[in-house]
């Protein structure tokens, strides 16, 4: 038997294996890489359409928005990302008991207690909306 050839074959099989071990993990640490700069982007446009919401709030509570301001929108630009609040006001009338409120239209007969805002706050980057966030705020009067 020839055996002079086989280690020669043999480190050639072991080199092959291990480069295409070396590019799986290479491809898999690229793959890994763009996913946390997706979360990444993604957690900084919730955090602004968060801060959106809560400047929505902060205007409900300083009596800025009356009730003729039926819709009232915002619009705020930090570095890349585009913010987009939109404050709804719902006409609410009280149920007998305090079991809660019912929407009722702007006519209703009865009084109310409090004012109900929907609030949307959409954050966009590049073209795209990264993040949304809807939202329900009851003032009590």
């Amino acid at each position: 038997m020839n055996k002079k050839g086989i280690a020669l074959s043999t480190a050639l099989f072991v080199m092959i294996f291990l480069l295409i071990l070396g590019s799986i993990v290479l491809y898999i640490a690229m793959i890994s890489s763009g996913i946390s700069g997706s979360v990444k982007k993604y957690n900084a446009a919730f955090q602004a359409a968060e801060s959106g919401v809560e400047e929505a709030i902060q205007l409900i509570l300083e009596g800025d928005l009356t009730e003729k301001d039926r819709v009232y929108r915002i619009y705020k630009e930090d570095g890349k990302l585009k913010t987009n609040i939109e404050i709804i006001l719902l006409y609410v009338k009280p149920l007998p008991g305090g079991a809660g409120p019912t929407f009722a239209p702007e006519t209703s007969e009865f009084g109310r207690n409090s004012l109900v805002y929907r609030i949307n706050a959409k954050a966009e980057g590049n073209g795209e909306t990264l993040a949304y966030l809807t939202m329900l705020y009851m003032k009590v009067l």
